[in-house]
């Protein structure tokens, strides 16, 4: 009677943490989707199937706390339901950062730089940052050091 009482426990509290997971996963997705709503470009998309992807490996955590889909054998090593998680789990953790990186890559260029293709005005740590780098006027820690 007690074994049935701690595996109905530890299955409450597996499903818990896999409910939980599903939050972020969700939020993630529906970002992904927004974006891709908004701007149809290929990162979007990778971004958004990276997305589905781990939304995918939540629910199969939950699928399996629950023990839905018994012939799926979860937690077996070499079943389906291993390889349906471990897939989408690899290709989540590498689509969704090949998505999300070259997006961040062309907001940071179009923020730094005008059409023009000088640099635009930003913050003062941007600022001083870039001229102390190109030598113009006074460094991030005050005046330029000259070397006679």
């Amino acid at each position: 009677m007690e074994a049935l009482a701690d595996k109905r426990r530890a299955m409450s509290i597996t499903v818990v943490k896999a409910l939980v997971a599903l939050v972020p996963a969700c939020l993630l997705f529906s970002g992904s989707l927004v974006l891709f709503f908004r701007a149809k470009t290929v990162s979007s998309l990778m971004q958004l199937l990276g997305a589905a992807s781990l939304v995918l490996v939540v629910l199969t955590h939950v699928t399996e706390a629950l023990h839905l889909f018994p012939w799926m054998h979860w937690g077996l090593e070499h079943s389906v339901g291993h390889y349906v998680d471990f897939c989408s789990a690899v290709l989540g953790l590498s689509l969704f950062p090949i998505g999300y990186f070259p997006s961040c890559a062309c907001k940071a260029t179009s923020l730094t730089t005008t059409p023009s293709g000088r640099r635009a005005p930003g913050s003062a740590f941007s600022n001083a940052l870039g001229n102390s780098l190109s030598g113009e006027g006074r460094s991030l820690f005050g005046s330029r050091p000259t070397i006679s």
